[in-house]
């Protein structure tokens, strides 16, 4: 159904509903929900490498949700702090807390 507007009208307040989520949404998490998402797809690939024997990085990409390999690289780096392959080599047993040269 067409708002009193007009197809228009329509735009306006979908995009009025959208700007009113995303600021109670950002206000209650802290986080934007497109900034949560990508905490989201980052905690999907550590689950899916801690339960893993054995892998490859596609098989991540497509476990975490990532669009591709870039993206999940990129993720990595901005909520871990380390290449994916440096996450391995330092991951500890507790799945957010990778080893950190002091050094």
């Amino acid at each position: 159904a067409s708002s009193p507007n007009g197809p228009s009208g329509d735009v306006f307040n979908r995009l009025a509903i959208h700007g009113r989520f995303n600021e109670l949404f950002s206000h209650t998490m802290g986080l934007t929900p497109k900034q949560f998402a990508g905490v989201m797809r980052f905690q999907s690939a550590l689950r899916f490498i801690e339960g893993a024997h054995d892998f490859d990085w596609p098989d991540v990409v497509d476990a975490g949700g990532f669009y591709d390999q870039a993206q999940m690289i990129h993720e990595f780096q901005k909520h871990g702090g380390l290449a994916p392959e440096r996450y391995l080599r330092d991951k500890t047993p507790k799945l957010n807390h990778p080893l950190v040269d002091a050094g």
